[in-house]
């Protein structure tokens, strides 16, 4: 999905005109260009300082107005993630939530904060 290629959209009246790793990038007023999902993500993020009119009234010429969405207007589906049972505290991968859990008894019971959670896991051993 991070190849997938979306329609980065101007939706100011004035064209938009900002560098972006080293290159400049030109979107017409209510128009768009084509971008990588994650060029897309980071350009639309990447922070553009105001440009202000005299009085300092913010200069409308500058104002970024930009949003990212899929090309063929198809919704992104969501797909579930995978059943992870990573210990937080260590990084340790366990191949089930009982192994989980057996790693924690034995390694991190005294810094788990929930005192249920950890009273639970105690009386399970």
């Amino acid at each position: 999905m991070a190849n997938t290629l979306v329609k980065v959209w101007n939706d100011n009246s004035l064209e938009h005109i900002e560098t972006f790793k080293g290159q400049e990038i030109k979107i017409p007023a209510h128009g768009y260009v084509t971008m990588n999902r994650h060029e897309a993500v980071e350009f639309k993020s990447q922070f553009k300082s105001p440009v202000f009119l005299k009085g300092g009234v913010p200069d409308p010429a500058h104002k970024k107005m930009i949003r990212v969405e899929p090309i063929n207007d198809d919704k992104i589906e969501e797909t579930q993630a995978p059943d992870d049972f990573d210990c937080q505290k260590c990084g340790f991968v366990a191949k089930s939530a009982a192994g989980l859990k057996s790693h924690i008894r034995a390694n991190h019971l005294q810094s788990v904060a929930d005192s249920e959670l950890r009273k639970e896991l105690s009386q399970e051993a």
